[in-house]
């Protein structure tokens, strides 16, 4: 497997707790990130993501933010209440997302 020098540093993954986004969440935290998992619906499906993160030795915290709908500031003030600094960003399963600036 590649390496990516991830150890510690902080990924904001949209749709990470569902699908496509559910591996990618998995190879971040494979890689020794820790994982924000953004998510519009099923907060129990992110809770569940959340835990096999934890598992795995990551960090991992979901945020609830629609970034199809200008909602990524909402997303970014809620991960800077939380003291994260977000290192790298991996928009997913989200038509017409949009970055925070």
């Amino acid at each position: 497997m590649l390496d990516l020098e991830l150890t510690d540093r902080v990924v904001v993954v949209t749709g990470g707790a569902s699908n496509i986004g559910r591996g990618i969440v998995h190879a971040f935290a494979q890689q020794g990130a820790n994982v924000v998992i953004d998510y519009v619906v099923h907060p129990e499906a992110t809770e569940e993501e959340e835990k096999q993160i934890l598992a795995m030795g990551q960090r991992a915290i979901g945020v609830k933010a629609d970034v199809s709908k200008d909602e990524a500031a909402k997303l970014k003030k809620q991960l800077e209440d939380a003291g994260a600094k977000v290192e790298i960003k991996k928009l997913g399963a989200a038509r017409g997302a949009k970055s925070a600036p």
